[in-house]
C-alpha cells in the first residue's frame, strides 16, 4: 500500500489532477500511511500543499470562487513558510471578492501587503486594495493602501489619479501632513501641466499657512511665482500669505515692497485690491501707533502750534486709512475701525492740551476756538467712519467678533457736543465760538489748509 500510495500520488501530480491528489493526500494522511516513491518515504504534505494551491488557482481562474477560498484559505493558514504562499494569500483575497466577502478580502490584502513587501503582486495588492476599500468608507484601509503605493511606486501611471483620490480623503480627515507631502510632489512633478502645477502650489500654499508651519508656506509662495507667469491672481495670493507673516514679524519695508509690487498689478482683479487692502490698512495702522507715541512726545512750547502739530499727523492717517477704503474692498471696515480709534485717541490728546489763562484774551479764545473746531471736525470724521464701517459690515464680510466691534462702536453718541475721552463718553466742557472767527481764520477748519507745519 505504500508503494501503491506513493505512484497514485505521483501520477495525480504530473498530470495535475488537484482534485484527486488532494484527496488520495488526505486518505494517506487519515490512514497514516507513509508512501514511498523509489523506496524512499515522501513527505505527503508536499502533495497536499501542492493540490491545494493549484487546485485554488483553478478554482479561482474558473469563477468557483467558493472553492477558492475553501483551498486557498487552507493552504496558507498551514504551510505559512511555503514559498507559494504569496500568491496563494493574493488570490485568497481575489476569491473572497468573488464570493462576495469583501470584508475579508480588504483584510487579506492587508496582510499580504505587510507580510510580502517584495512581492512580484506588491502594485496590484497596493493599488487594488485602495480601490476596494474607498467605495466601503474604509478611510483607514483606503490610506494604508494608497499611501504605500504612493511611496513606493511614485512615478507609475496611475499614481497621478491615485495622488488626486487620496488627497481630499486625507484634508477630510484633517491628516494635513500626508495631504501636504502629495502637493509637494505634484508642485514639483515636470510631468504634469503647469496650471495644475501652480493650481496645487496655491493649494499647498494655503495649507500650510493655515495648519501648518509658515517655511512651508513661504517655499509654496515661491512656487506660485515661479509657475504664475501672468496670473497676477495667484501672484496676489501668494503676496497675501508672505505679506500676513512680513505683519507678524513688523517687518514693515518688505510689506511696503509687497505694495509696490501689487500696485503694479491689474487693479481690475479683486483679488489684488483685497491683498493690497490688508497691506495698507497694516501699514496705516502701524503708522498711526508710531505717530501716536511721538504726539504723546510733542513739547508744548506753543501751545496752538502743538495742537496743529496733532491734527496734522492725524490727517496724514486719515488719508492712510481712507485709501483702503479707495480700492473698495473689505478691508474698509476695519479701516474705518482704526480711524475712528485713531480718531479717539487724538481727540483725546488735543482735550488735554491748555493753554495759560493769564495770557493775553484774543491768543486763549484762538487757541480755545482752534481747539474747539478740530474736536468738532474730529468728532464728524469718527462719526463718518463709524458709519462706513457698519455699511461694510453689515454685508457679511468680516467675522463675527470684528463685526460686532463695529457694531458696538456705530452705536456711540458723536453729538456734535460729545467725544470720548479716556473714561468713557462725556461732554465737551466748552462750545465753539464762531461768532469770534473772522475770514482769516475761517481756513482753519478746512483739512486741506496750511497748518505750518
Amino acid at each position: 500500500s505504500k508503494y501503491a500510495a506513493g505512484y497514485v500520488l505521483n501520477h495525480q501530480f504530473d498530470n495535475k489532477q488537484w482534485q484527486k491528489l488532494e484527496d488520495i493526500s488526505r486518505l494517506c494522511l487519515s490512514k497514516k500511511i507513509r508512501p514511498l516513491v523509489r523506496n524512499r518515504p515522501v513527505n505527503i504534505h508536499i502533495y497536499l500543499s501542492a493540490a491545494l494551491f493549484e487546485g485554488g488557482k483553478q478554482a479561482w481562474k474558473n469563477k468557483k470562487f467558493d472553492v477558492a477560498v475553501s483551498k486557498l484559505k487552507e493552504f496558507t493558514t498551514s504551510y505559512t513558510k511555503d514559498r507559494r504562499r504569496d500568491e496563494g494569500l493574493f488570490l485568497l483575497a481575489f476569491s473572497y471578492r468573488g464570493n462576495s466577502e469583501h470584508m475579508k478580502s480588504i483584510e487579506t490584502l492587508i496582510a499580504h501587503a505587510e507580510q510580502y513587501k517584495r512581492s512580484r503582486f506588491r502594485k496590484v495588492t497596493l493599488l487594488e486594495g485602495g480601490s476596494w476599500a474607498m467605495p466601503m468608507a474604509l478611510e483607514n484601509s483606503t490610506i494604508f493602501f494608497w499611501k504605500k503605493y504612493l511611496a513606493e511606486f511614485a512615478r507609475d501611471q496611475k499614481s497621478q489619479e491615485i495622488r488626486e483620490l487620496l488627497k481630499p480623503l486625507l484634508m477630510g480627515r484633517r491628516i494635513y501632513g500626508d495631504a501636504g507631502d502629495i502637493l509637494r510632489y505634484q508642485i514639483q512633478d515636470s510631468r504634469i501641466p503647469l496650471q495644475s502645477r501652480l493650481n496645487y502650489a496655491l493649494s499647498y500654499m494655503d495649507l500650510e499657512n493655515r495648519f501648518g508651519e509658515q517655511s512651508r508656506a513661504i517655499w509654496a509662495m515661491n512656487h506660485v511665482f515661479k509657475l504664475a507667469n501672468n496670473d497676477d491672481v495667484a501672484k496676489a495670493k501668494a503676496i497675501g500669505v508672505e505679506s500676513r507673516y512680513l505683519k507678524k514679524i513688523r517687518s514693515y519695508k518688505r510689506l511696503t515692497k509687497n505694495k509696490l509690487i501689487l500696485q503694479s498689478l491689474d487693479q481690475s482683479i479683486d483679488e489684488v485690491r483685497e491683498q493690497l487692502g490688508f497691506i495698507l490698512l497694516t501699514l496705516a495702522e502701524e503708522y498711526a501707533e508710531q505717530t501716536g507715541k511721538e504726539e504723546n512726545n510733542l513739547t508744548q512750547t506753543d501751545p496752538l502750534a502743538t495742537i496743529n502739530k496733532h491734527y496734522g499727523i492725524f490727517l496724514k492717517s486719515k488719508t492712510n486709512f481712507d485709501q483702503v477704503c479707495e480700492l473698495e474692498v473689505s478691508w474698509c471696515a476695519p479701516a474705518m475701525l482704526s480711524l475712528s480709534d485713531t480718531t479717539v485717541k487724538t481727540i483725546t490728546s488735543i482735550q488735554d492740551l491748555t493753554i495759560p489763562e493769564t495770557l493775553d484774551e484774543k491768543i486763549v479764545i484762538k487757541f480755545n476756538d482752534r481747539k474747539q473746531s478740530i474736536i468738532s471736525t474730529l468728532s464728524n470724521y469718527a462719526q463718518e467712519a463709524e458709519i462706513k464701517s457698519l455699511q461694510v459690515a453689515e454685508k457679511g464680510y468680516l467675522d463675527p467678533e470684528k463685526s460686532q466691534q463695529i457694531i458696538w462702536n456705530a452705536s456711540r453718541d458723536w453729538n456734535f457736543d460729545r467725544v470720548s475721552g479716556e473714561t468713557g463718553i462725556g461732554f465737551v466742557q466748552w462750545s465753539p465760538n464762531i461768532n469770534n472767527l473772522d475770514d482769516n481764520d475761517s481756513t482753519l477748519l478746512d483739512e486741506n489748509a496750511d497748518l505750518g507745519l
